[in-house]
């Protein structure tokens, strides 16, 4: 999660009436004037009027406002808890400094969310005029890099909205103003209510409580249990937690963006300067990291960035998680820095009364109650620099169950302790604490790197020294996952993914402390380290589906492992053949069903059509590579071997459009289902089919045809289409009898549907290509007809002419 990007938006809706004390960011109701008086008899000129009454919200005296009955905290806001209201005692100092406001879930009724989740983040500052305070948002997507007039225009734009008026109750010390501070905890306001999130309509003011008020010397913590109502008038109970967080006095040095190296961004537009045009400046977001030795070219950090294990986390799995959070130190010392990343367990009451894993200062690992499939590492970010202020990765409680899932479909060939399941805590252990490292990696401010895996050639992945050092891909911030490909003979044992050479290389470049005292001083030095791309491809970067330009290129996908997958998928094919002599025996128990064995055969096709699809990517993909000028190659796309295309094409045609026989076991489908085997295949069937033909392919295709004929051999659209319909239709060119079984039906009237589609529907070369298709396939329909013996493929074939027919020439009525 970045700066202006929040967990759950707040509703659209107006701010309903506060209680006195506090003003709305709208234009005030005029104080009814004094009637006049009645004009006098004979002309005789009015009296002067009366003088408008003195208001009734000036300050009153500090004793009568803070009494003796307050429960006071000091700290960056001083705050007094009397009764049921909370004044915050904002200091000079505090007025129009930055301040990050940020609002959780600490605790949440069953059946709504997990605990811990974000509800809004913002930057704040609070302003004094007269005797109102004034609570405005801040923006710094704007920027003037010069005073040459561009600035003053920027202020009449870039106007500071204002949130909450506050009338000053009291003055204290110094010029601090005290204000009721309770209306923005107690009401609903906007900005900061959960509504959205939680699925409510209103707030109940009457049912909504403060319950703790802390305040620290740079932040407030606050704790209120507010009641709801959703459309059906039920109660919603939560625990919001506000954390007041003024951001650091001197912002960090910010680093530059580098397409080539992936990391988490703030971005600005920039007015002024040289260049001719408005600049989108983008800042990577990191942690704030400072040697104690900056002469040392090892040194431990000033401040290591540590991360806490919450209470809820389950005690077995906290040495995994350490291990995890901790495995990134390796990364940090190819950046200088020795013990830059500490996990430990939180101190105690009698250590630290007062800690809270809330508290927005802490990056803390949160356990999640929840079924939700999976994990992920939110930041809290200074916009002006891109420093990471504090990262606390959520972990959902199912992401156990899909590990094992995916452990035991991809890598229990390998490992015997997996082929009987549930997997034990040993076995489970390091499979959380690749997630950990993954999840941390996205704190410390990386994305995932979707070209990571497809660096590694396979002949490494079968490799035993290799994996045992760098796992199953040259990053751990890809989606490779664990090793289906290694082979039992190989003698493999790591089978979980590490952190790579990538992580390594990326860590160096974004943390590495450079001489400069700006952004532009440090950009030589970080590019001759991006340079080493151009000879290792593992040090490369990808987007992967995750970017428009990078959707077309195979190398840049999710759960594939290899640079070829030609040549990693019938290893992982293989494997799965092995999984399936087993997988009754891992999944069942005396005395129980075979809901467990359905789930897990269920998961195991499904990893059989994500292997196929890796292959099916190679048609009418291309390679991206990130060459900047004059450095490295010309072309940063270049399409994938034209060989190599029509290769895919008939691998497809033979392993995922056949019927796969291995899969549609009796012994295991009798356990599981009735009916519903033949549905099963050819929904992934289907899935593969579609994207064969789909309309970005076929654009690509036609692209590439253009831009590269005559210069290099290329598969055309034209090609795929007439082997797609050669190898689905196979069976038509038996020489004597023709007979097609009923899963190589329902895929043939799929792929009749699907064309007609395409015909009506397309608007590129694949509209007019889809309907010479069907002409072709409908004559080798007629030619198969007098070969076929038995009624259910003639009737099959004689209803595919007839639906072709109607398509190609469309009766009325």
């Amino acid at each position: 999660m970045k700066i202006s990007r929040i967990a759950a938006i707040a509703a659209s809706i107006s701010l309903v009436s506060l209680v006195s004390g506090v003003v709305h960011a709208q234009t005030p109701a005029p104080s009814p004037s004094p009637s006049p008086a009645p004009a006098p008899k004979g002309g005789a000129p009015a009296p002067p009027a009366r003088p408008a009454q003195p208001p009734t919200n000036k300050p009153k005296p500090y004793a009568e406002v803070i009494t003796k009955e307050a429960k006071t905290d000091d700290g960056i806001i001083k705050t007094h808890q009397i009764d049921d209201k909370v004044y915050f005692e904002i200091p000079k100092a505090v007025y129009d400094k930055p301040i990050l406001w940020v609002t959780t879930f600490s605790r949440i009724q069953t059946g709504r969310m997990p605990f811990g989740l974000e509800v809004q983040d913002r930057v704040v500052t609070w302003e004094r005029r007269g005797d109102k305070v004034l609570l405005r948002s801040t923006d710094y997507t704007m920027r003037s890099k010069t005073d040459d007039g561009t600035r003053q225009s920027l202020d009449l734009l870039n106007l500071q909205p204002v949130l909450m008026v506050f009338n000053v109750a009291a003055n204290g010390p110094d010029d601090a103003a005290v204000i009721d501070a309770s209306p923005i905890l107690t009401t609903d306001v906007n900005e900061f209510s959960p509504k959205r999130a939680l699925g409510v309509v209103r707030l109940d003011s009457a049912r909504t409580f403060i319950e703790t008020v802390k305040s620290f010397p740079t932040n407030v913590e606050m704790n209120v249990l507010a009641t709801y109502a959703d459309a059906n008038s039920n109660s919603v109970s939560a625990v919001l937690h506000h954390s007041l967080v003024a951001l650091p006095e001197k912002p960090m040095k910010p680093r530059l963006e580098d397409s080539r190296v992936g990391f988490f961004s703030t971005y600005f537009s920039e007015f002024g300067g040289d260049k001719n045009r408005v600049e989108d400046v983008i800042y990577i977001n990191r942690f704030r990291l400072e040697k104690k030795d900056p002469a040392a070219a090892l040194s431990e950090p000033v401040k290591p960035i540590t991360w806490y294990i919450a209470p809820e986390v389950p005690k077995k799995w906290h040495p995994y998680v350490k291990a995890g959070v901790e495995a990134w130190n390796e990364a940090f010392e190819a950046a200088g820095f020795k013990n830059a990343i500490v996990c430990k367990e939180p101190p105690t009451k009698e250590q630290e009364p007062d800690f809270d894993v809330d508290d927005a200062r802490y990056s803390v690992v949160r356990w999640l109650p929840s079924d939700i499939l999976n994990a992920y590492g939110p930041s809290l970010v200074d916009p002006r620099s891109g420093e990471i202020l504090s990262a606390s990765p959520k972990f959902f409680h199912n992401i156990l169950k899909l590990q094992e899932l995916w452990y035991f479909t991809q890598a229990s060939p390998n490992d015997p302790k997996a082929q009987k399941l549930p997997l034990s805590t040993e076995t489970m252990g390091p499979l959380l604490q690749y997630v950990v490292t993954h999840e941390i990696g996205h704190c410390l401010g990386f994305p995932h790197n979707k070209k990571a895996s497809s660096s590694v050639p396979v002949k490494l992945l079968r490799d035993p020294e290799w994996t045992k050092k760098w796992g199953t891909e040259a990053s751990v911030m890809d989606y490779g996952r664990f090793n289906y490909v290694a082979q039992p003979t190989d003698g493999v044992t790591n089978l979980i993914p590490k952190i790579g050479p990538y992580d390594i290389f990326a860590t160096e470049w974004g943390y590495k402390p450079l001489p400069g005292d700006d952004p532009e001083s440090e950009k030589a030095s970080l590019d001759a380290i991006a340079q080493r791309q151009v000879s290792d491809p593992m040090l490369r970067f990808g987007h992967g589906e995750e970017s428009f330009a990078s959707q077309g290129d195979p190398g840049q996908r999710s759960e594939d492992l290899g640079s070829d997958a030609l040549e990693a998928t019938p290893l992982g094919l293989k494997n799965i053949d092995r999984v399936l002599e087993y997988i009754v025996s891992a999944t069942t128990k005396p005395g129980e069903d075979y809901t467990y064995l359905g789930e897990m055969f269920d998961n195991l096709v499904g990893q059989r059509a994500r292997e196929l699809s890796n292959v099916a990517a190679l048609v009418g993909g291309f390679t991206q590579t990130d060459y900047h000028y004059q450095q490295g190659g010309s072309e940063v796309f270049t399409p994938i071997p034209a060989g190599k295309q029509k290769q895919a094409v008939a691998f497809l045609m033979a392993n995922a459009f056949n019927t796969p026989k291995n899969i549609l076991r009796p012994d295991i489908l009798a356990r599981i289902e009735s009916s519903g085997a033949t549905d099963r295949v050819l929904q992934s069937q289907l899935g593969l089919l579609i994207g064969l033909l789909s309309e970005s392919r076929a654009k690509r295709m036609v692209d590439q045809e253009l831009m590269y004929k005559g210069k290099q051999p290329i598969y055309t659209l034209t090609e795929l289409m007439s082997d797609t319909r050669k190898g689905l239709w196979s069976e038509l060119a038996a020489p004597q009898t023709v007979a097609i079984d009923a899963y190589r039906r329902g895929l043939q009237r799929q792929y009749v549907q699907a064309l007609g589609t395409r015909m009506t529907t397309s608007t590129s070369e694949m509209r007019p290509l889809a309907r010479l298709t069907l002409m072709d396939t409908q004559v080798a329909i007629k030619a198969a007809l007098p070969k076929t013996t038995d009624r259910a493929t003639k009737a099959h074939l004689l209803d595919c002419n007839q639906m072709i027919q109607q398509m190609l020439y469309p009766t009325k009525g």
